[in-house]
């Protein structure tokens, strides 16, 4: 599994700040992942919608989630 950070897609400044976090990622090591996707909801299967949309979340090549300042 590869690292993931989600991301709210309908949100222009996520969209901005990702294409920046994404610029710097020269190794290529994280997939950017829409909140909403399938994908970003079974990934965060157990947050609420409210939850997820409050911030990015990260999720490790464990499969560990991070959110926000956490």
């Amino acid at each position: 599994m590869s690292e993931i950070l989600l991301f709210d897609e309908d949100c222009s400044f996520c969209r901005w700040s990702l294409r920046l976090v994404l610029r710097w990622d020269r190794r290529r090591r994280l997939r950017a992942v829409p909140i909403r996707s399938e994908e970003g909801a079974a990934l965060l299967a157990g947050m609420d919608e409210a939850a997820r949309l409050d911030s990015w979340h990260f999720v490790d090549a464990r499969g560990r989630v991070t959110s926000a300042g956490a």
